[in-house]
């Protein structure tokens, strides 16, 4: 594998493997209690699941010499993607909650996969978006921890 994309794909893994390991090991009760500006760890899981199934999209439309978002494709803020997200997913278990961010991240990186090496090169866009992602995740388990130790 390139080291660009080894780089940028190695690098998701282990945010993603690092927020799935902290949520899985609170359990249900915990994660289901709201810590940040009324989010749960569960919506936080929901959020990133929809970041990942909106992501996965982009990067398939690009596998296909096409533009990340289709012609006339709705334009949401960042906020309305994210209450989106949780809400459609607002009535799932813990366990449901879990299932759906591994399989929106499993489709994700499988997307990023397809693409050809030249978009993990520093500067390209994929590169930057995936690079981004990495710190969210690192963002918001961040918080989780300290909002935990509280």
């Amino acid at each position: 594998m390139p080291p660009a994309r080894a780089r940028v794909l190695g690098r998701l893994d282990e945010a993603f493997a690092a927020f799935e390991r902290f949520v899985s090991e609170l359990g249900p009760a915990r994660a289901t209690t709201t810590l940040l500006g009324g989010w749960s760890v569960c919506d936080l899981a929901a959020h990133f699941a929809g970041c990942h199934e909106g992501m996965a999209d982009a990067l398939e439309r690009m596998a296909r010499g096409l533009p990340p978002a289709a012609p006339g494709q709705e334009r949401l803020s960042e906020d309305e993607q994210n209450d989106r997200a949780v809400e459609a997913r607002r009535g799932f278990t813990f366990a449901e909650t879990l299932a759906d961010l591994r399989t929106a991240y499993a489709r994700c990186r499988s997307a990023a996969a397809a693409l050809a090496d030249s978009h993990f090169e520093p500067g390209e866009p994929v590169a930057g978006w995936l690079a981004e992602e990495c710190e969210h995740y690192e963002a918001h388990l961040s918080e989780l921890r300290q909002a935990l130790r509280r």
